[in-house]
């Protein structure tokens, strides 16, 4: 791999990246750790790396720094390819209690394993958040991780549609393969945050799964452009602030919901207290302006949520 500069390496628009770009993309890619993670992201982190003019090797070290930190920390194993996603689907086919086996895949992801053993109150929050009457309901949990998988506890109508994204390739194929064994409509798809909502996924990658029959609906579609009734962002908006502090504005913006739930840690991975409180307090009311009106706040153990409707 080369030691050349890739300062202005950048010259072919925001969707042509150039032969200089691509390299440092599939160099990243080829690593065993993000294999399976979405290119766009590492093409964004490529493009701010090869900014600051660096030679390409550590611009190539600068970016898998930067995926470990909003993606590969939040691992157990040590790289997403390793998880036994065909193992767990297994399981969740074969066990009658797949509460319990869902919880023991939790686990594995840093996020959701915190806060299991608060999940239920957790999961009452957000259900007293949705709204009640007829329509049908659409529920998004974006930059979800494994979180997906505590949906049950929503107590969704059988109409209910669950929209869920994520990073990884892997990840969000073992969702969209497990969510109708929980009886839970989705649409899952790999989706880089950082990016305007529009356009809209193929009409193939956003299908409804059925969660009587797991086949795609025929008619039905849903896109992080639709209207959603609720929208997670579960422990999100400080990996989108390391990448680009105008990304989760931006989202919020653009977002056509009607309550945003967010949430923010308490304390570092390590389970160290640094003083997150305050930092995330005064994130939360920065980003919560205006059309949103912040509602509620609900102080767990190890993160804290903010609710928000819009008008």
């Amino acid at each position: 791999m080369s030691g050349k500069s890739v300062a202005g390496a950048d010259h072919g628009g925001a969707d042509q990246p150039n032969e200089a770009l691509r390299t440092i993309v599939a160099e990243v890619l080829r690593g065993p750790r993000y294999q399976g993670i979405d290119p766009t992201i590492v093409l964004t982190l490529a493009r701010r790396e090869a900014s600051k003019g660096r030679s390409t090797r550590d611009t190539v070290k600068a970016i898998k720094t930067a995926l470990h930190q909003i993606a590969g920390a939040y691992l157990t194993q040590g790289s997403e390819r390793d998880l036994p996603y065909a193992d767990w689907l297994t399981e969740l086919a074969q066990n009658t209690d797949r509460t319990a086996t869902c919880r023991e895949i939790m686990r594995h992801h840093a996020s959701t394993r915190e806060r299991l053993p608060h999940l239920d109150a957790v999961m009452r929050v957000l259900r007293d958040a949705l709204p009640t009457g007829a329509r049908p309901l659409a529920i998004a949990d974006l930059a979800c991780g494994l979180n997906p998988l505590a949906a049950p506890l929503l107590g969704l109508p059988t109409e209910a549609t669950y929209y869920a994204c994520d990073l990884y390739s892997g990840m969000t194929d073992f969702l969209r393969a497990a969510l109708p064994l929980l009886e839970i409509r989705a649409v899952v798809e790999m989706r880089d945050l950082t990016h305007a909502i529009a356009p809209p996924p193929t009409p193939a990658a956003s299908a409804v799964t059925g969660a009587s029959t797991g086949k795609a609906g025929d008619t039905q579609r849903l896109t992080l452009s639709s209207h959603f009734d609720l929208v997670l962002l579960l422990k999100v908006i400080p990996c989108l602030d390391q990448i680009d502090r105008t990304a989760a504005p931006r989202l919020l913006a653009e977002l056509d919901a009607d309550t945003v739930v967010l949430s923010f840690p308490r304390r570092a991975l390590s389970g160290r207290d640094v003083g997150m409180d305050a930092t995330y307090a005064a994130r939360a009311a920065t980003l919560l302006t205006s059309p949103w009106r912040i509602s509620a706040r609900h102080d767990f153990p190890t993160e804290t949520l903010w609710i928000a409707i819009k008008g």
